[in-house]
């Protein structure tokens, strides 16, 4: 892979990320105060595990092509509830 091919798969990843950030941000922000526990399911992720698992998969994405550039966390791990 040459230089050009590079930046122009890293411009669009980091496109792709600010879309998918803005996205993920808002699903975070729809996550009613006091409701961060709340499951559909007993076997689901509570809302802000998800929130959490998201952003961490983007994270992994990118990494695992070769990004090495700085990725801002919009949520952080010390904001993932233990699963009961």
């Amino acid at each position: 892979m040459n230089a050009d091919v590079a930046k122009t798969i890293a411009d669009y990843t980091l496109g792709d990320n600010e879309r998918e950030s803005v996205t993920t941000r808002r699903v975070i922000a729809a996550i009613p105060a006091g409701q961060e526990s709340y499951t559909p399911d007993a076997r689901s992720m509570t809302a802000l595990n998800l929130a959490w698992h998201i952003a961490d998969e983007i994270k992994g994405y990118l990494r695992q092509r070769g990004y090495d550039g700085p990725i801002i966390d919009i949520i952080s791990p010390d904001d993932f509830l233990e699963q009961k």
